[in-house]
């Protein structure tokens, strides 16, 4: 019985974290699956490259980035059904998210692997935590291809490929 309720949880589990992938847009270095039911010579395990893009195997180069996984995969099976197949069934899954970064005032400034849901907080701590001399508020955040700059606060959502900058305390 348990087995079962387990199973059915992992499950659950399972479908929101690829309801929250397809909100996020895909960028340089995501690890990208795609998968066409009873088609496994279409199987694609790819990173986006630095073109942003990714192959599949009858379409050729598909433009990915900015592009959540909901619309990549809606693109190929237009492409799909539009010349090769009837009725595909495409699920597009993102394996792996590019790392963020942190930097400044912080134990271990780098890049980190993402994960779903991070918080500036969290990214904190992944990092080791502030240094004594970090500014405990007043951090940034650059975000996207446009680098924009950002004010945050501990509670504020960290995405793919963000960069987020500890300042030291003036006082």
């Amino acid at each position: 019985m348990y087995r079962v309720l387990f199973t059915m949880w992992l499950g659950l589990m399972n479908i929101n974290v690829h309801a929250e992938q397809t909100d996020i847009p895909l960028g340089i270095g995501d690890a990208v699956k795609v998968v066409v039911f009873n088609e496994p010579d279409l199987l694609v395990n790819m990173k986006v490259d630095a073109n942003g893009v990714i192959h599949v195997p009858l379409i050729g180069d598909i433009h990915a980035v900015g592009l959540t996984a909901q619309q990549l995969d809606e693109k190929i099976t237009a492409m799909l059904e539009a010349d090769y197949l009837v009725a595909p069934q495409v699920s597009v899954i993102v394996e792996a998210f590019r790392p963020f970064y942190i930097k400044g005032e912080v134990t271990r400034a780098g890049s980190y692997d993402y994960v779903i849901g991070l918080t500036v907080d969290q990214a904190i701590a992944i990092a080791g935590g502030l240094r004594e001399r970090a500014a405990s508020d007043d951090w940034q955040l650059i975000r996207g291809p446009q680098k924009k700059l950002l004010t945050v606060t501990a509670d504020t959502q960290v995405l793919p490929g963000d960069i987020i900058e500890i300042p030291e305390s003036f006082f």
